[in-house]
């Protein structure tokens, strides 16, 4: 009787055991573009979706990390911080200044959390300086 009640026990620990690995809640988050070319003083956007996994049902709480580059010369936005079921896509917006932006690559992470569950993704941006203009001053 003692070997088939340790024997119960162990199959009930060890199924359990199993199925909470398996089952984890999880998401993803997802950039529509990797890279985008702009000239300074233009704005770019990108579409931020989530892929949910195993029943999640949670909210999302989003950051963006914007100690790579100077913020007066480029403003980053999202549409919401917070995303909650049905996890519609966020729209994030980088803004670009025609004189004080400098040339180059900047990344920008975005983090989402939830307790311990976190994901990140990175999009990347190229700011090719300001176009050249047809108008000339003449003495």
């Amino acid at each position: 009787m003692k070997k088939l009640l340790y024997f119960l026990l162990s199959i009930l620990f060890f199924g359990f055991a199993n199925n909470t690995q398996c089952q984890q809640n999880d998401f993803t988050l997802k950039v529509d573009k990797d890279t985008i070319n702009i000239n300074a003083g233009e704005a770019a956007t990108y579409s931020i979706s989530f892929a949910v996994e195993n029943g999640f049902d949670a909210s999302i709480f989003l950051s963006v990390d914007t100690d790579a580059f100077p913020m007066q010369s480029l403003g980053v936005g999202l549409s919401s911080n917070v995303v909650n079921t049905p996890y519609k896509a966020v729209i994030l917006t980088i803004t670009t200044t025609a004189n004080f932006t400098k040339v180059g690559s900047y990344e920008i992470n975005i983090t989402g959390k939830n307790g311990l569950l976190s994901s990140s993704v990175k999009c990347h941006i190229n700011v090719l300086g300001i176009p050249n203009s047809n108008w000339r001053i003449m003495p």
